[in-house]
């Protein structure tokens, strides 16, 4: 145990306090002052033993299709992003880490930011360009609750595309309700 004052205010701090419990604890304080003077002090704390590992929702770049990510060396303000729900202990950033070295990153990056809504986390990662034109990997290498619960770490192929869409045709219809027609009036949409 350590106490210090401040302010005529002691705090005391027990470390390491190992409590196996699981529901309704007690914790009774006694102090006595260099006069004699004695008081007690009890409260009940309700605990809940958190047994359960995040779970990964999402991990991968914030430009999706037909669930693959993807990346290019033309997107502005590129990100990872990991979802997890985490309905116990809770997560921190320092607890999470990501091998990035295919997206020009290290190999044990913390997250940028982490953002909680509930049970939801989400956590992003910038990143400045992928290596080559090839698909690239990322994965997780850490994620861990605040008492420790390891979750499963995906791996995930980001796909490269440099190539800009290609417009072959464009034809402009208008409807006024009823009929599809090529040309325009008045009160169209």
């Amino acid at each position: 145990k350590s106490c210090t004052k401040e302010d005529d205010v002691w705090n005391c701090r027990w470390d390491p306090v190992n409590i196996k419990a699981d529901g309704s604890v007690s914790l009774t304080i006694n102090a006595k002052d260099s006069k004699g003077n004695s008081a007690t002090f009890s409260k009940q704390f309700n605990l809940v033993k958190d047994v359960t590992a995040p779970e990964v929702q999402f991990f991968g770049t914030q430009r999706t299709f037909e669930d693959f990510s993807y990346a290019s060396k033309s997107t502005k303000d590129k990100k990872i992003i990991l979802i997890v729900k985490e309905e116990g202990s809770g997560l921190v950033p320092e607890n999470i880490r990501a091998n990035l070295k295919d997206l020009n990153g290290g190999s044990e990056v913390i997250p940028d930011e982490c953002v909680s809504e509930g049970s939801l986390y989400t956590c992003y990662w910038k990143y400045n360009s992928a290596k080559g034109d090839q698909a690239v990997r990322i994965n997780l290498n850490k994620l861990d609750d605040n008492v420790g619960n390891p979750a499963n770490l995906p791996v995930v192929d980001i796909k490269i595309d440099n190539t800009p869409p290609l417009v072959e045709s464009l034809e402009l219809y208008t409807f006024d309700g009823s009929t599809k027609r090529n040309y325009f009036r008045s009160g169209d949409t």
